[in-house]
């Protein structure tokens, strides 16, 4: 932003008014009439290539409140005027003066690897790897890979740009173990490596694992219950497949069948007399 030499505090008898330009992730969560006034501003211009996420207005002006660029490997931002004085006693008592700082500094301050991308990796529950690159700056770049080497594995993953400046792509699932990985960029014969980074991988995550996250086994009261069954605690397979025990002689009642096969008795007993004996 270049800020001009008649940047001054000039009030007016109407109150200010914010707006929303640029989107940005300084503003996460935010909306245009969350936005307390300011009394006062200074008067600026914003600078070729910078982004305004926040303008305002008071009266026939209106300049830049909050301006951002890349600068090289950086980030820079402009907050047009003082929020923390008396002229700004609503932006002070805003609910979400502290959310709205702490998102900026954040944004400025980029978290990450130093160099131009940021790496992050996640695990998924089947053991594969979802991987995320990040660039310092919106140039986008072509033929861009993660290398994945281990245990009898050393595979090229490409990454897919699926914002200005965010790369993601994901593994096929891999073992439990340690792992190298290398973000580079492919143009034909030649590689350049950007960033390095080693990971542990945890494998495939068991069906119920989400469930144990929870709640542990309860082994005292499985040992419990079986014990009061006759049964025996984490046994053995072939000790399952055993069979033991004795021959157990059970009784069922054939009530159930006696007026079922009486109704077809009779019916039988009718049919015979009239066809055979002309009764």
């Amino acid at each position: 932003m270049h800020l001009t030499h008649e940047a001054q505090n000039f009030k007016w008898h109407q109150r200010s008014h914010i707006d929303f330009g640029n989107r940005s992730a300084i503003l996460s969560g935010i909306t245009p009439h969350d936005l307390p006034p300011l009394d006062f501003f200074a008067l600026t211009r914003a600078k070729d290539g910078a982004e305004v996420p926040l303008t305002v207005s008071k009266g026939p002006r209106s300049a830049p409140l909050l301006a951002t660029w890349q600068y090289q490997l950086g980030r820079s931002a402009i907050f047009a005027a003082d929020p923390d004085s008396l002229g700004s006693l609503a932006w002070i008592r805003w609910n979400r003066y502290a959310q709205f700082w702490s998102q900026l500094v954040s944004w400025v301050a980029r978290e990450g690897d130093s160099g131009p991308f940021s790496l992050r990796v996640a695990d998924s529950n089947d053991g594969s790897l979802e991987i995320e690159a990040e660039k310092a700056d919106p140039l986008p770049v072509n033929n861009l890979f993660c290398r994945i080497s281990g245990p009898g594995l050393d595979e090229d993953v490409a990454m897919s740009q699926i914002g200005t400046s965010t790369y993601r792509a994901e593994s096929a699932p891999l073992r439990r173990g340690q792992y190298k990985l290398a973000l580079i960029i492919k143009a034909g014969d030649t590689e350049q490596v950007l960033l390095r980074r080693e990971i542990a991988s945890k494998g495939a995550q068991a069906l119920d694992a989400a469930e144990l996250k929870l709640r542990a086994a309860n082994n005292p009261l499985l040992r419990t219950i079986a014990a009061d069954t006759g049964g025996e605690f984490d046994a053995p397979v072939s000790r399952i497949v055993q069979r033991s025990g004795v021959m157990i002689t059970t009784y069922e009642s054939l009530d159930r069948l006696l007026l079922p096969l009486a109704i077809v008795t009779l019916l039988l007993a009718v049919f015979v007399h009239r066809r055979y004996l002309g009764a």
